[in-house]
Order: structure tokens, then C-alpha cells, then sequence
């Protein structure tokens, strides 16, 4: 077998968000590993961009409903014309779409689920779900939680199944506080403890509940104050609840930024407070920064953070709970820093992009080699 795969990741939205840096990550480590590597996108937008400025072939296919044949075409033909050794589909759209054009084309296939809820929604997509799981070489889950969602709830074959972790270029995120400056541009004053959260404005990231966590929070830390990072349709829901409950000078929203390892720095105390997850990237990002988290109890979360060591893990949509474990660690700097340093310790010892990038790539020559009736070094199997 050929020491660098034609590999050809294929994905339906723009971003940004943890999938798509996911992807741009991953793309990054396969072709500095020697892969010749193609993306198939359906939209231009931040991936796309992203993706220009690494050694990467990007192509955008329009499909204009659920069932386009056009574009399945084009899809068949950019298989071929790229020559993939392995079609690598993340999240639901692509799985099928990708797993179609595979059986089309006799190629191996590699479907990553990054999370449960558009699936575990809809009894016609769970089927589909297990369509594909049975169809492709193998389904990759983001973390434990969704490999056994897809188990048992999707009745996809376990031995089809393999989990791989999300991983971070660890190197971006470094330990320490942000400066003065920092907070003064962000408009927080000087001494305030800041929290915050990082990511899309969307419900089921469960902003709402840290909203109101906030208004009991202020009552016993007027000076506090919250920076949500991420745009989102769901910001001018948010925005008047943040005017409901009296909350204007604790709570700032930031919209989207490319700074957020900076901004990092700047927090005492990071928050998710989501209602459902794969394994999040903004997680481990701001472990890896050296904050102390407090999560909801969800996904991938459980698998990342050991309650009481690393940060809390509360039950979701529990503003109250959220509240109580806030405060516990702002008002214990102490016992928040030691988190911190437990949880920076965690993400470089298991959760490293290039770890993530030598799994994949482990799988995708295994899956080649066995189409090819070989070892995964290339010898002839017996």
C-alpha cells in the first residue's frame, strides 16, 4: 500500500464552530502527514476559507434539497476525479450523502457523528443513522456518550463502531492571565471576577440558563461580569432577557471572535452550560488554557472533566445549580487555579490534535488496507 492515502473529507455547513474547526484541524495534520487531501463542501463561508490557506483541494457542491441528484452526480465525479482511497463524511447530511456515493463508486467510507440530538430527533433519521452504520467501514463517534447512543438507540453494529476524541493544537492555548489591557478593552473593571462561554448562540448551547445563573450570581458579586462569545440567531432573545432581568452591566456579548485563545485568558472561570454535546472543542480549549470549568452534565462533557478536579459537572437547564458552583469558585480563587492546573494537565496528556490526527489515520489505512486484502503495512495478509 502507498505510504499517503487520497483522502476525501466531505461536510454540508459553513461555520464557524467545533465540527468545522474540527475538520480544518484534522486537515492540516493529514496532509503535513504526506495524504493528498480534498474537501468537499456545499457552501462557501468560514471552512471554506480556512481550509484556502491550508495545502488542501476545496471544491463547493450546491444541492439545492434532501434528494438532488446533480449534486450526487457531481458528488460520484469528484470521487473519481480525486481518486479517494477513503471518503471521510462528518455529521448526518454528508454521512448519507457520502455513504451513497461510496457504495456508487466502491469506495471506502468513514462517517463521523459529532453529536446525538439532530439524529435521536427523528425516527426516519435514526434509520437512515443505521443505514449508514451498516453501509460504511466504519462510524466514528466524537466520544463514548455517542457511540452508545448510536448503539442502542440507532442500532448501528457495535463493531462498526470506534470512538475517537476531538482534539486541540494545545500549543495555541497557554497558561497565565490576560493583562490589564485586555480586560480594559473588554470593558471589565479592574479586580472583577469574569466568567464566560464560548460558543454559537443557539438553544440547545443552553445560554438562557447561564443568563439567569447570572442574576443570582450579581446578587452576591455586583461586580462580576459574563462575556458570551459567538453569534447566533438566538442573540436578541438573549439580549432581552439580559435587559428583563436588570443584567446590562454583567452580562457582554462579544459576537463571534478569532481571538478566543486571548480571550481565554482573560476569564477566572469558563462555563457550558449546553443541553446536549459531542465532545466540545471551546471545553477543552479552555482547559487547556488553565481555567477551571463548570459544565452540564452532558455528551462528551463527563468524559473530559472529573467532577470536583477538574472543574463541576451540573445537571442542565439548572440555572440554580450553575449558580451554586459559580460561586463556589469565584469566591475560592484557590481551589479554582488548582482546577485549572489539573484540567491544562488533562487536554495535553489526552486530548491533542495530533493525537486525533494519528488515529485517523491509523483507521484510514487499516480500512484500505483490509479493502485491499492487505495488513496495515502494506504486507500481504496469511
Amino acid at each position: 500500500m502507498k505510504d499517503g492515502l487520497r483522502i476525501l473529507e466531505l461536510y454540508h455547513d459553513s461555520g464557524p464552530g467545533g465540527a468545522e474547526q474540527m475538520i480544518v484541524d484534522l486537515c492540516h495534520g493529514l496532509a503535513e502527514s504526506g495524504h493528498r487531501v480534498t474537501a468537499g463542501l456545499l457552501c462557501h463561508g468560514w471552512l471554506y476559507d480556512q481550509l484556502q490557506r491550508a495545502p488542501v483541494r476545496t471544491f463547493v457542491m450546491s444541492k439545492k434539497r434532501r434528494t438532488d441528484l446533480r449534486f450526487m452526480g457531481n458528488l460520484t465525479r469528484l470521487i473519481r476525479e480525486t481518486d479517494a482511497d477513503v471518503i471521510h463524511a462528518h455529521e448526518f447530511s454528508s454521512n448519507v450523502s457520502g455513504s451513497v456515493a461510496a457504495r456508487w463508486t466502491g469506495r471506502a467510507v468513514v462517517a463521523t457523528v459529532h453529536g446525538k440530538e439532530y439524529i435521536a430527533s427523528r425516527l426516519r433519521r435514526r434509520l437512515a443513522c443505521r443505514w449508514v452504520g451498516r453501509s460504511c467501514d466504519r462510524m466514528v463517534s466524537v466520544s463514548g456518550t455517542i457511540g452508545r447512543f448510536l448503539a442502542e438507540s440507532a442500532g448501528v453494529p457495535p463493531e462498526k463502531l470506534q470512538t475517537i476524541y476531538n482534539g486541540i493544537d494545545t500549543l495555541k492555548y497557554v497558561q497565565g492571565d490576560a493583562g490589564e489591557d485586555l480586560r480594559r478593552e473588554l470593558g471589565v473593571a479592574p479586580g472583577a471576577p469574569v466568567v464566560g462561554a464560548v460558543g454559537s448562540l443557539y438553544p440547545v448551547k443552553g445560554h438562557t440558563y447561564l443568563v439567569q445563573a447570572m442574576a443570582q450570581i450579581a446578587k452576591q458579586l455586583p461586580s462580576v461580569m459574563c462575556l458570551l462569545i459567538g453569534h447566533g440567531h438566538l442573540r436578541a432573545t438573549l439580549e432581552r432577557e439580559v435587559k428583563v432581568l436588570g443584567l446590562e452591566r454583567h452580562v457582554k456579548f462579544l459576537g463571534y471572535r478569532s481571538d478566543v485563545p486571548r480571550l481565554l485568558g482573560a476569564l477566572d472561570l469558563f462555563v457550558l452550560p449546553s443541553l446536549s454535546e459531542g465532545l466540545p472543542l471551546s471545553l477543552l480549549e479552555a482547559m487547556a488554557t488553565g481555567r477551571p470549568v463548570v459544565a452540564t452534565d452532558v455528551g462528551g462533557n463527563p468524559e473530559v472533566v472529573q467532577d470536583g478536579a477538574t472543574g463541576y459537572l451540573v445537571e442542565p437547564r439548572r440555572p440554580d445549580l450553575l449558580a451554586d458552583r459559580i460561586l463556589e469558585l469565584l469566591m475560592d480563587p484557590g481551589r479554582g487555579k488548582a482546577m485549572g492546573v489539573r484540567a491544562r494537565a488533562t487536554v495535553h496528556e489526552r486530548f491533542g490534535v495530533e493525537r486525533m490526527v494519528r488515529e485517523y489515520e491509523r483507521l484510514f489505512r487499516e480500512i484500505v488496507a483490509a479493502r485491499l486484502g492487505l495488513d496495515p503495512r502494506g504486507a500481504p495478509r496469511g
